[in-house]
Formats: structure tokens, sequence, C-alpha cells
């Protein structure tokens, strides 16, 4: 009866060690085209809270503007993303702006400094509200006053089991093989 507690125990730590997620954080993917041109792709990695995203909720970025290298935190000191306001909001899967929302912007900025990607409720980045890029090989664009709650940055969902939940999978299975073969070599 000893051993069959210990063999529990085990079988029990591993199965929630295997259930625990690698990190919490979620990354977004931000593939856009603004007025005039710019494209805007990279990636924004949040702490993983869902809700109003402020700044401190960004673990990584990398967003390039017309292929430019790319806006990092790393890049350097002048290398820069700015969150102002409560207009950002995250889910599982999209990273939302509310233009309708009080004043406030996004900004990621690439080390050169010329080359930027705005969102924004007033006109503090840029002088102009909306959604505004610039990059020294195509100079600056944006879209004008905008309205409502536009997805800027998406997931990748796919319907792949992660292996945390195959490993819990197979975990439960040999569980219940091995109570079965017990069960069986008792009765």
């Amino acid at each position: 009866m000893r051993m069959d507690y210990k063999l529990a125990t085990a079988a029990l730590v591993l199965c929630v060690s295997l259930a625990m997620p690698a990190s919490a954080g979620i990354v977004y993917s931000v593939n856009r085209t603004v007025t005039g041109g710019h494209t805007v792709a990279g990636t924004i990695e949040t702490d993983g809270t869902i809700g109003t995203i402020l700044f401190a909720n960004l673990l990584d970025w990398s967003i390039s503007v017309d292929g430019r290298p790319p806006a990092t935190p790393s890049s350097n000191a002048q290398g820069s993303g700015l969150i102002v306001g409560t207009n950002l909001s995250a889910t599982a899967t999209t990273l939302d702006f509310n233009f309708d929302g009080p004043v406030g912007w996004v900004l990621f900025q690439s080390n050169t400094v010329q080359d930027f990607w705005c969102v924004a409720v007033s006109s503090r980045c840029t002088g102009i509200e909306g959604e505004s890029a610039r990059s020294t090989f195509v100079g600056f664009s944006g879209t004008g006053r905008l309205s409502g709650i536009r997805t800027i940055a998406t997931t990748h969902t796919s319907n792949v089991p992660e292996p945390s939940s195959i490993g819990l999978l197979a975990a439960g299975l040999a569980g219940l093989a091995w109570r079965a073969s017990r069960a069986r070599q008792r009765g």
C-alpha cells in the first residue's frame, strides 16, 4: 500500500509538470499596410495579460517598417516602444486598439529614429490621428481619423495539440493501464 502512494504521488507530479505551459506570454503577429503604401510587419509579445495592455505588459517586440531594420527593445537607447493610455487591449488571439477611447497611442520606433509605426487617438505621434508609419525610404503616411475598435495584431492558432497536452494524455492513459493491470492481478 505504501508503494502505491509513492507511485501515485510521482505520477501526479509528472502530470502537473507536463501540463504547465512553457511560457505564459502570447506572441502576436503584425502584418499591416498603412495608407500610402507603408508595410508594417513583425511580432509583439505580451506577458499573457487579457484586457488592457500597458507598457509593463510588453515582453518583447520586433517591428519593421518597409523592410527596414526592426524596432526591438534592445535596438539601442533610441529604439523604443511606448504605450500611453488604456486604448490597447488583448484577447487570447488579438491585439486591439480603441480609436473611440480616451487620448492614447502606441508607438514602436526603430533605432534610426526615422522609422516608426504609430497607432493613436491623438496627434501625439505624428501630427495626425489614426494609424501612421514612416520610413526613410518611402517618407511618411497615415490613415487619418479612425473610429471603433480595430485589430492591429493576431496570433496564429492551430488545431494541433501542444506537446504538454499530448504528454498529459499519455501519462493519464499509462496510469489507467497500470491501474487495470493491478486490478487484474488482484482479481
